[in-house]
C-alpha cells in the first residue's frame, strides 16, 4: 500500500487541530471544566474505537468492540470524588471556603475563567483594601467573586442604593478629592467596587470596562437586588470589552475623563504579587493612556 504524500498528511492535521480548537471555544461556554475534559477524552476514545471498526479485518473490529465496552465500563466505575476539580490549597477559594459556613453558591464558566459565587453568612466577608486605619464606617455584608478560584472581588450589600461611606475613607478615594464631580472611566469593574466608589464621590458619569461578561451578568441578573440595582444606575455605563483594546480606543477620542484602577502594561507584571491597595489609580487624559500603551 502506497503511503499518502506528507502534504496531505500534514493537511489533514493541521485541518483536525483547527476543528478541534473551535469545538473546545464552543463547549467551554456549555461545559464545566471537568465536563470538557470529559468531553476530549471521550472524544479521542471514539475516534480510536472508529478507526478500529472502519477495518476490514476481524480482530481489529473485535479490538474496537474491546476497547469500547472497556472504556465505558472503565468511565462508569470512576469514583466521583476522582474527577472532581481540585482546587490548590494556596488559592484564594481554598482558604475562603475553610471559613465556618463559606460555600460555593452559583458557578459560571466560560473562555475568560471560572467564577465561583462564595457566599459565608456565619462569618461574613469584610473585604476593604486600603481602609483608613481612623475608619468611622465598615464594609457592609458582601459576597465573593473568585475566578479560577484566585483574584477575589466582592459584591457590597446595597451598593447601588446606599453607596458605602467606607469608600470614603480608603487610600485610594484620594484622587477624587482632587477632581470633584468628575467622569470616570473604570477599567476593570470586577464586583463593582471601583463604581460605587466613583458614584459616592459624586461622579457625574461612570463608565466600566468588564472584559469578562459573566462578572456583568451576574450583577445584572441574580444579585442585582443584593448590589442593590449598582449596574442598573442611569449614570452607569457598563461595557464588555478588553481593557487594552479600549484604552487603544479612547486615545482617538477627544474626551477627557479620569481613569481608575487601571494598571500600564509596564508594571502589569510587578502588580501581580501586591496588594490591591497598592494598584495604582492614575488621573489620566487620552495622552497619558497612548504613552503607558507604546
Amino acid at each position: 500500500m502506497r503511503p499518502d504524500p506528507p502534504g496531505q498528511v500534514y493537511f489533514w492535521i493541521l485541518l483536525g487541530s483547527a476543528a478541534g480548537a473551535l469545538a473546545v471555544v464552543g463547549t467551554i461556554s456549555t461545559l464545566s471544566p471537568v465536563g470538557n475534559l470529559a468531553a476530549v477524552s471521550l472524544l479521542g476514545l471514539a475516534v480510536a474505537v472508529l478507526g478500529l471498526l472502519t477495518k476490514r479485518g476481524a480482530r481489529q473490529r473485535a479490538a474496537g468492540t474491546v476497547i469500547l465496552l472497556a472504556g465505558g465500563l472503565i468511565w462508569l466505575l470512576i469514583p466521583q470524588d476522582w474527577t472532581d476539580l481540585r482546587i490548590a490549597e494556596h488559592k484564594g477559594l481554598a482558604v475562603a471556603r475553610t471559613v465556618l459556613g463559606a460555600e460555593v453558591v452559583e458557578e459560571r464558566f466560560g473562555p475568560l475563567g471560572l467564577i465561583s459565587v462564595v457566599e459565608s453568612p456565619a462569618v461574613p466577608f469584610r473585604s476593604a483594601p486600603g481602609l483608613s486605619l481612623r475608619a468611622t464606617a465598615l464594609p457592609p455584608e458582601q459576597i465573593a467573586l473568585f475566578t479560577d478560584a484566585d483574584g477575589a472581588t466582592m459584591i457590597d450589600r446595597n451598593a447601588g442604593r446606599s453607596l458605602p461611606a467606607y469608600l470614603r475613607e480608603t487610600t485610594d478615594a484620594l484622587v477624587y478629592a482632587l477632581t470633584p464631580q468628575p467622569e470616570v472611566l473604570v477599567l476593570g469593574a470586577g464586583g463593582g467596587r471601583p463604581v460605587a466608589q466613583a458614584l459616592a464621590h459624586g461622579a457625574t458619569r461612570v463608565d466600566a470596562v468588564e472584559p469578562n461578561p459573566d462578572l456583568a451578568a451576574l450583577l445584572r441578573g441574580d444579585y442585582a437586588d443584593f448590589s442593590g440595582g449598582l449596574y442598573e444606575r442611569p449614570e452607569v455605563g457598563i461595557i464588555a470589552a478588553s481593557i487594552t483594546a479600549f484604552t487603544v480606543y479612547l486615545t482617538t477620542s477627544s474626551r477627557q475623563v479620569m481613569v481608575t484602577s487601571y494598571t500600564p502594561p509596564a508594571i502589569a507584571g510587578m502588580m501581580l504579587t501586591t496588594s490591591p491597595s497598592l494598584s495604582p489609580v492614575l488621573v489620566l487624559s487620552k495622552n497619558r493612556i497612548s504613552s503607558s500603551l507604546t
